[in-house]
């Protein structure tokens, strides 16, 4: 990242972050169909990282909702035919980051992560190719998402998940809420869990982490000296990356997160901003999945008397 960051400026840094973690990501995990079509879903996806973000930002609100919620579909129906390889939540995360750090009035940044995107989309086509070209050969992507029901079960929770976190960001855009982005990342930590039946500890362990995580950068920062801060960041990816439980990877994710806005807002008011985030953003995910339970069951049963 810090190669991108030299080459492309520190303003392409949140992407750097975003095309590292998908490095990760298609290392390992396929999209589910054949390689050709693959690898044009993902120059789609990698188009619409680019563009949706900063459209968003010119626009009003009701276009953005619509924007919001066809780009997560797209992102999603591309990349998710496996839900539990966790794909859905790794674009709504990428999608989020860019969205809330874009600067859609810097034409020369822009280009520049234009020109990126164009690089790093060679480069990972090629490392996609080399990882899954023998994978799913005779299954297309027709077959693979929409298949004989589109409505399937997958299907319904990735239309679930792009309709909430687009509903977030419509009502962010009526909020005063700084570094909003956290709600949005609070809420689909909920809501991309395709597992769903434990979203309650979800709830929880991502609170407590917010909380302890937000306290004990606060204290870890006021017993570093000036010069050595800068390591807090890295220290918490370090330990993030160690971690297997939600809870604790919740805990250092906060050091990271709290390191850039502290520079920006001061540790005392990024700390209640963390925590506030957070927490708006979990009640709304967990609201917003109470209710859609209730529809689904209703259209459920609907169904079943017809």
């Amino acid at each position: 990242m810090s190669v991108i960051t030299t080459f492309f400026g520190e303003d392409t840094s949140s992407l750097a972050v975003v095309l590292f973690c998908i490095l990760l990501s298609i290392r390992f995990v396929d999209f589910g169909y054949h390689i050709t079509h693959s690898l044009i879903s993902l120059a789609v996806v990698f188009a619409v990282l680019f563009i949706s973000p900063v459209l968003n930002q010119i626009v009003s609100p009701i276009p953005g909702f619509f924007i919001n919620f066809i780009s997560l579909l797209i992102l999603f129906f591309l990349t998710s035919s496996n839900p539990q390889m966790g794909n859905a939540s790794l674009y709504s995360f990428s999608y989020i980051f860019l969205t809330g750090t874009s600067n859609a009035k810097d034409i020369y940044n822009l280009s520049n992560k234009g020109l990126l995107l164009v690089l790093c989309y060679i480069l990972f086509a090629v490392i996609f190719f080399i990882k899954h070209k023998n994978k799913n050969e005779n299954h297309s992507f027709m077959q693979e998402m929409i298949g004989e029901d589109f409505f399937s079960k997958r299907n319904l929770w990735l239309i679930y998940v792009a309709l909430g976190v687009s509903m977030l960001f419509f009502i962010g855009e009526y909020s005063s809420l700084n570094r909003f982005m956290w709600v949005g990342f609070a809420c689909s930590s909920l809501l991309s869990n395709y597992n769903t039946h434990d979203i309650k500890q979800r709830f929880y362990d991502r609170l407590i982490g917010v909380v302890l995580g937000s306290v004990l950068f606060s204290v870890v920062l006021q017993l570093t000296p000036p010069s050595a801060t800068f390591i807090l960041g890295p220290m918490g990816g370090l330990a993030l990356g160690l971690c297997s439980s939600y809870r604790y990877k919740s805990l250092f994710n906060c050091f990271g997160a709290l390191a850039l806005a502290s520079g920006i807002y001061g540790i005392h008011d990024a700390v209640i901003f963390r925590i506030l985030n957070n927490l708006i953003g979990l009640i709304f995910g967990y609201v917003y999945y109470i209710i859609s339970i209730k529809i689904f069951s209703l259209l459920k049963t609907k169904h079943a008397h017809n």
